[in-house]
């Protein structure tokens, strides 16, 4: 039986709190290590949060020892001049060199932009094979498409040119989505043969009894009412604003219509709510750590996922879709956010928006209005889940990527 590679996982950002990033990325760990791999992490914090969180390092620290898993922590500060740049990634290099080496590291996993860029300086005449895993596109490739000049074309230049090298040393590019995956190839020239579809995975649970259920609605003041449900945090991109605006028009065609948000920012959800005249008996903020989302998610009718239209979405894979199925619920989501349109259309577990417009809203209120919300609509949305986002589905391509790198198969069979 072949051993399995030791990895050594690689995040520059991402793991000061449980963002989704972060979530996705300490998951991964964790089905990895039960998979029977050896893994390290290492993270680069900020210095500044490294000091305000060092109680959220240190219980990642003690979990990652209790289960066997290395973990490094190296916080950096000095980072937004060039010159303290340039020597701060002089001096990582250096250490990734040495912790590769005491490690017996076999593969690297370089999630993102700058871990990336450091692990391909790293490996310059190393046999180590690199697997750059890329969660989206970055913000200054966004910006390059709106044509707005945060950056100057000197620094675009060069961005590209560091994220053209790194793909092309990777010897595996995981990316989230198929349009993510065509724009890969056609702005990075990413071989096809070298980029591989890993979108963003969840523990699909079983559904809840409907008892169990009925039980969790009657707590919550939720029986006989239509209720959707949005979990997320009120910044700007999640379009808290269209949330409301189709919430006041699924309440006009809906009369038993209740909005159930689960938010960590429940006054700010509140205030935005009475600002656009949603009133707040049709309402119910609750905030609850991610590990008791999918029950209280399953007590909804339909979830909903709103974004623009931008490079950002089309490529992205959210989370949030997947966990909203897992529970059981078809979504009602914008038609541009990665793969997800597609596949909602496809199994028919989905109310797609063209855009984000009062029109639109209406035709969605009438086709929810016309749907049998049956059991049976809620198991075909939980297999779709399980069938596409599900670890154990994910990490069978996560195995047979590090198997043939272990063997030495560059390109994939």
């Amino acid at each position: 039986m072949m051993v399995k590679p030791k990895l050594l996982y690689f995040t520059y950002r991402g793991l000061e709190n449980d963002s989704g990033y972060g979530i996705q990325f300490l998951s991964e760990v964790t089905e990895l290590h039960q998979l029977g791999y050896a893994v390290h992490v290492l993270t680069c914090p900020n210095w500044r949060s490294a000091r305000e969180l060092a109680g959220r390092f240190t219980e990642l620290r003690e979990n990652f020892k209790a289960n066997g898993i290395g973990f490094t922590v190296i916080p950096v500060y000095g980072e937004y001049r060039r010159l303290s740049r340039q020597l701060l990634n002089n001096m990582l290099v250096r250490f990734l060199r040495k912790l590769m080496k005491r490690e017996g590291i076999d593969i690297v996993h370089a999630h993102g932009f700058d871990a990336g860029y450091l692990t391909e300086r790293a490996l310059r005449s190393s046999d180590i094979p690199m697997v750059l895993d890329l969660h989206g596109v970055y913000f200054w490739e966004k910006i390059y498409e709106k044509g707005r000049a945060v950056f100057n074309s000197r620094e675009l230049v060069r961005a590209r040119k560091l994220k053209q090298k790194m793909i092309d040393a990777a010897d595996r590019v995981f990316c989230v989505s198929e349009y993510f995956r065509r724009y890969l190839s056609d702005t990075y020239f990413a071989p096809g043969d070298k980029v591989v579809l890993t979108p963003s995975g969840t523990h699909v649970k079983p559904l809840p009894e409907e008892l169990e259920r009925s039980e969790f609605r009657t707590r919550l003041g939720l029986t006989d009412k239509f209720v959707m449900v949005y979990a997320g945090s009120t910044h700007r991109w999640q379009k808290i604003d269209e949330l409301f605006h189709l919430s006041s028009v699924m309440l006009g065609s809906l009369p038993d219509f209740h909005l159930l948000v689960f938010s960590r920012s429940k006054e700010q959800v509140e205030q935005i709510a009475s600002e656009h005249s949603f009133p707040l008996s049709n309402l119910t903020v609750i905030s609850l750590p991610h590990d008791q989302m999918h029950s209280h998610l399953a007590v909804a009718d339909v979830g909903v996922l709103l974004r623009d239209d931008n490079l950002v979405n089309r490529a992205a894979s959210p989370i949030k879709f997947a966990e909203y199925l897992a529970a059981g619920l078809p979504v009602i989501l914008s038609d541009c956010i990665g793969d997800s349109g597609a596949l909602a259309r496809k199994k028919g577990v989905g109310f797609i928006l063209s855009e984000l417009t009062r029109s639109a809203y209406k035709k969605v209120a009438q086709h929810v209005r016309e749907t049998d919300f049956s059991q049976e609509l809620r198991v075909c949305c939980h297999d779709t889940a399980f069938q596409v986002y599900d670890w154990s589905i994910i990490m069978k391509t996560f195995e047979v990527q590090y198997q043939q790198l272990q063997t030495g198969e560059k390109e994939q069979l």
